[in-house]
């Protein structure tokens, strides 16, 4: 039986964390649906269309805050993969990046650590022929 093997991993991973949040978001309609219904089991018009604007606010609400705690590891190894190579370009060759999981960004870090790393051996391997040449 042939295997399904996803090239994109970290594209899988975005779709389950939506998946995810979409679930959370569901169980919250359902509570505040039942939360509803207790507090306004016949009320009028004007105050059903408050409470469906409420019920709308805490569902994006709810969806946008799931998503951002399943998400923030990635943001956060991203952004310490951008300062690392901020800090190359700076001169500080041969710095490396701690390789989080098997997903396209830990790929990029190790592309990184490579690069870093052949910078540094090509910066010391000049230096050592110019002092052969002062020499």
């Amino acid at each position: 039986m042939n295997t399904i093997k996803f090239r994109n991993t970290l594209t899988v991973n975005l779709l389950l964390m939506i998946v995810i949040s979409f679930f959370g978001t569901y169980v919250a309609i359902i509570v505040f649906s039942k939360m509803g219904t207790l507090i306004n089991p016949k009320g009028s018009m004007l105050k059903l269309s408050l409470l469906l604007t409420f019920w709308f606010i805490m569902i994006i609400l709810t969806f946008v805050s799931i998503f951002s705690l399943l998400v923030r590891k990635k943001i956060l190894y991203l952004k310490h993969i951008s300062e690392t190579v901020q800090h190359i370009a700076n001169g500080q060759l041969g710095l490396t990046i701690d390789i989080k999981g098997k997903d396209e960004l830990s790929q990029l870090a190790g592309n990184i650590n490579y690069m870093s790393k052949e910078l540094e051996n090509k910066f010391i391997h000049e230096r050592q022929l110019e002092k052969q040449k002062m020499n």
